[in-house]
């Protein structure tokens, strides 16, 4: 079974310390990748090797692999509230099938592929026309990224016996969001060496400028077979005499009737 998580890129809180209480201020802060002078190769090379963003690190800024779900709150709770319509809205996609022409983008031979409905800040009509409650909910985040390169949001999947090695973030001043959609045993995110797992119906705040990881590590779903009781020349003679029709309806009657052998 694959695994299925919902990404979007959120922005990073501004904190304030109140008599020594750290608090979240009203307002939230993001910095364009071009309104903003990076820092010299010098200071990066000084950071720890567990956080290393290769696009711009801004100092300051609150350094947690996993941020609580009260950083965004009412956008967890957006996200959480309309579950079942992204859910359905992504199987719909998914049962069209994983090709190019219809949106996916492919990123490799380990069955990781994403259907996006924002790439780099832009809008992907086509598929957003696909997923169209999922695109009013984004609209509606309060934190969502959708005004710079570092924006993005879609769905993300990995396949079963896969595992994505370390990896950096652009920038420590965004945060992604990750929903769980469809979410099988044994699959686990670590970052910043603080592992996690995703689970259906639920997000993750997660500071991807940490050195993540994801593992999937789940057996693919068995392919339907016949009874092992019977023999091979039993279930010859079935197949000869009980042949499969072109009608989908009867096949799937005579799977029926053949499992309960």
């Amino acid at each position: 079974m694959f695994l299925f998580v919902f990404i979007l890129s959120v922005k990073q809180l501004q904190y304030m310390c109140i008599n020594q209480c750290l608090m979240f201020s009203s307002f939230s802060r993001m910095y364009d990748s071009f309104s903003v002078i990076c820092l010299s190769q010098a200071t990066l090379n000084d950071r720890s090797s567990i956080q290393k963003p290769h696009l711009f690190f801004l100092p300051d800024v609150p350094s947690i692999p996993f941020f609580p779900r009260d950083a965004h709150r009412h956008d967890i709770e957006v996200l959480e509230a309309n579950y079942p319509i992204i859910l359905a809205e992504f199987q719909a996609v998914y049962q069209r099938g994983i090709d190019p022409k219809i949106g996916w983008t492919s990123l490799g031979p380990k069955g990781q592929a994403v259907f996006p409905l924002y790439s780099a800040g832009v809008c992907v009509a086509g598929n957003c026309r696909s997923c169209p409650c999922t695109y009013r909910t984004l609209l509606s985040l309060r934190t969502f990224i959708s005004s710079n390169s570092l924006g993005a949001a879609g769905f993300w999947l990995l396949g079963p016996g896969a595992t994505l090695g370390g990896v950096y973030g652009p920038t420590n001043t965004r945060l992604r969001c990750h929903l769980g959609v469809q979410t099988p045993p044994q699959c686990e995110l670590v970052v910043g060496g603080e592992p996690q797992c995703w689970s259906e119906g639920h997000c993750l705040l997660v500071d991807d400028s940490f050195l993540h990881t994801v593992s999937h590590n789940g057996q693919s779903t068995p392919p339907p077979t016949t009874r092992q009781s019977l023999s091979k020349q039993t279930q010859a003679v079935l197949r000869f005499q009980f042949p499969f029709s072109q009608s989908t309806r009867y096949n799937i009657l005579w799977g029926v009737a053949l499992s309960r052998l």
